[in-house]
C-alpha cells in the first residue's frame, strides 16, 4: 500500500511529464500511445502490492462479546497493539462463569472466505483461558451457540503465555461476515485475546452468461449541468442516444474547461471494462479520445489538460 500511496503522490509530477510529451506531439495516435503507457505502467504497481501484502480484515472493525471484565472491551482485541500484558491495556476480557458462553465477535465489512485467523494470547497470566479455542464464520447477528454457526476450525492444543497462533480455516466453510471467537464448552471460564487477525478474500459471483453492469442507476456527479441533462441520465439503463428522449448528459463547461463526469460505485473494485455510448443526432466528436480513471478520492477529478 506504501508503493500505491508513493505512486499516488507522483502523479502531479507524472502529468506534467505526459503534458510536455503531447505538446511535442502533432499526432493523436501518438497520443494514445503516451497515455497508454502511463496507465500500464500504474497498473502494473498496483497489481503487484496487492499481491505482496495481506489485509487484516479485523483490524479497527466494530466488535462485541458475551459479557465485559472492568473497562477490557472487545474492541481491544483488534486495536492493532499485540502488548500481551493487563498493565498496556490492550486485552480484552470477558467475565462469564467457566461453563457459560464466553465468546468474542467481529464484524467484518462485509461477507468474505477467511482463509486463517491469528490470536495473540494474554502473557503475564492466566494463558490457559485460550487453550483449544474455537472459531466460527457466519452471517447470523444472534449471539454465538457452540454447534449452531460453521466451524472455522478449532486450535488442536494449548496456548503458550504471550504467543501469536494461527488457525487454518476450512477451505469448505461457507463465507461469512462475522468471526467469532469462543472457548469450548468445557473451558476455564474468561476469554482474553490480546489481538485477533482475519485473512481471507471477499466474495466473488461466479461467472455467469450475463454481465452485471455496476454503474447502473448509482449516485453520479458531474463538472457542471446544462438545463436539465444530469449525470443521473448515464446510468439509467436507457441507451436512447438523441437529446429528445431525454436519456443523456450534458455539462456546460467552456472548452478547456474541466468537463468530467463521474459514478459511485457500492464499493471498490476490479475495473475491467467501460462502455460509454455517444450521442447520435449532433456533436459525436464530444467523446472523441476519453479518458476513463479509477480512483477512491472523492476530489473533483484532477484535469490534463491539452490532450488532443
Amino acid at each position: 500500500m506504501a508503493n500505491i500511496q508513493k505512486d499516488l503522490m507522483s502523479y502531479s509530477k507524472k502529468t506534467d511529464s505526459i503534458q510536455k510529451q503531447l505538446h511535442d506531439k502533432d499526432s493523436k495516435t501518438e497520443t494514445v500511445k503516451i497515455l497508454s503507457r502511463f496507465f500500464k505502467e500504474k497498473s502494473r504497481k498496483v497489481v503487484t502490492a496487492a499481491v505482496s501484502s495481506e489485509e487484516n480484515l479485523a483490524l479497527k472493525r466494530p466488535t462485541t462479546q458475551s459479557s465485559t471484565m472492568w473497562d477490557y472491551a472487545a474492541s481491544r482485541a483488534v486495536d492493532g497493539n499485540k502488548a500481551t500484558s493487563f498493565s498496556q491495556s490492550s486485552c480484552s476480557h470477558t467475565n462469564d462463569d467457566p461453563g457459560e458462553p464466553n465468546w468474542w465477535r467481529v464484524q467484518l465489512d462485509r461477507p468474505y472466505r477467511v482463509r486463517k485467523v491469528t490470536v495473540t494470547n494474554r502473557g503475564e497470566c492466566c494463558a490457559n483461558r485460550l487453550d483449544y479455542f474455537i472459531v466460527g464464520l457466519t452471517n447470523s447477528t444472534e449471539d454465538p451457540v457452540i454447534g449452531t454457526y460453521p466451524l472455522c476450525g478449532q486450535y488442536p492444543s494449548t496456548v503458550a503465555p504471550g504467543a501469536t497462533v494461527t488457525l487454518n480455516c476450512d477451505p469448505d466453510i461457507s463465507a461469512g461476515q462475522y468471526v467469532i471467537v469462543q472457548q469450548p464448552s468445557n473451558g476455564t471460564g474468561w476469554l482474553t485475546l490480546c489481538e485477533v487477525e482475519v485473512y481471507g478474500e471477499p466474495v466473488v459471483k461466479a461467472a455467469v452468461s450475463s454481465e452485471e453492469n455496476l454503474a447502473l442507476k448509482r449516485p453520479t456527479t458531474q463538472s457542471s449541468t446544462m438545463w436539465d441533462y444530469a449525470a443521473s441520465r448515464a446510468v439509467d439503463g436507457n441507451k436512447a442516444t438523441s437529446f429528445s428522449q431525454s436519456s443523456c448528459s450534458h455539462t456546460n463547461d467552456d472548452p478547456g474547461g474541466p468537463n468530467w463526469w463521474r459514478v459511485k460505485l457500492d464499493r471498490p473494485y476490479r475495473v475491467r471494462k467501460v462502455t460509454v455510448t455517444n450521442r447520435g443526432e449532433c456533436c459525436a466528436n464530444r467523446l472523441d479520445y476519453f479518458i476513463v480513471g479509477v480512483t477512491n478520492s472523492t476530489a473533483d477529478p484532477v484535469w490534463i489538460s491539452h490532450l488532443v
